[in-house]
């Protein structure tokens, strides 16, 4: 296998930034642990224009009212989730340990790859398409009226 790593990063705001410098964010197929408001706001201001946004999330805890309310469209549930995987298009992807919310974004110390290899790729895309067709639609039984949580780091 000729996996090729790009890069490694500690938060995924600064993958996604590295990922796009090289080369354009055709899709955004995410299977995550957890999600947040904040998470997924920034997700889509970033990657405005692109079509295909399709993301997966755990069971093991609420999703925000607020997710639910504004990206339920897009936003699938599948139980015990826990993996973070990142697919961009262009065979780019991120897998680590950032979950698609405002701490995994910016805030917490993580570990995200970004790798740029076909075959690899491949197999990711495989991997999140089973997810995907296995997930159930998000309803409001995966709902909660949850704080969002205000996440400041120094220096910023």
């Amino acid at each position: 296998m000729s996996g090729v790593l790009i890069d490694i990063c500690h938060e995924l705001y600064e993958c996604l930034n590295r990922a796009r410098r090289l080369g354009d964010l055709t899709l955004f197929n995410a299977a995550t642990g957890f999600i947040d408001y904040d998470g997924l706001s920034y997700v889509f201001n970033y990657l405005r224009g692109v079509g295909d946004v399709r993301i997966v999330v755990g069971d093991l805890g609420p999703v925000p009212r607020a997710v639910y309310e504004r990206w339920r469209g897009v936003v699938r549930v599948y139980p015990g989730l826990h993996a973070k995987l990142y697919l961009l298009g262009n065979g780019l992807a991120i897998v680590g340990s950032a979950n698609l919310t405002v701490g995994g974004l910016y805030g917490n110390v993580e570990l995200n790859v970004i790798i740029r290899d076909g075959e690899i790729y491949d197999r990711l895309i495989s991997y999140f398409e089973g997810l995907w067709q296995g997930a159930r639609p998000l309803t409001e039984d995966y709902v909660e009226d949850v704080e969002e949580v205000e996440v400041r780091s120094v220096g910023r």
